[in-house]
């Protein structure tokens, strides 16, 4: 499978995912492009001592900004690393799955799970 069809099958599978995921991959994407902006020297303030941000000092500003934890600012940077912009969002949708419970028999009982 060459690099295109790998990249068809990855927007394939992320045009199936369930709307709460697609927001969730569209949040992380927005505040990894926030993070980007700072570096850039966008969204900075006008008054800001600096003109632009190292990485470091962006993504801890992106997490002061959203409130979220810097490390998973940076984990959800690490799964986008070397992709295009244009695949980013398979990338960030979380890949939730539910485990197969195979209990016994005798664990269910008529209120639910015991």
């Amino acid at each position: 499978m060459n690099s295109r069809e790998r990249q068809q099958r990855l927007h394939e599978w992320y045009a199936m995912q369930p709307a709460d995921r697609k927001l969730e991959a569209e949040y992380r994407r927005e505040v990894l492009e926030l993070a980007e902006g700072y570096q850039k020297g966008k969204n900075l303030p006008e008054n800001y001592y600096v003109s632009r941000l190292n990485l470091t000092a962006s993504m801890s500003k992106a997490a002061d900004e959203t409130g979220l934890d810097v490390a998973t600012i940076w984990r959800w940077r690490a799964k986008i690393d070397g992709w295009s912009k244009i695949d980013w969002l398979p990338w960030l949708c979380p890949r939730k799955t539910m485990p197969v419970l195979n209990l016994p028999s005798a664990c269910i009982i008529a209120d639910g799970v015991k």
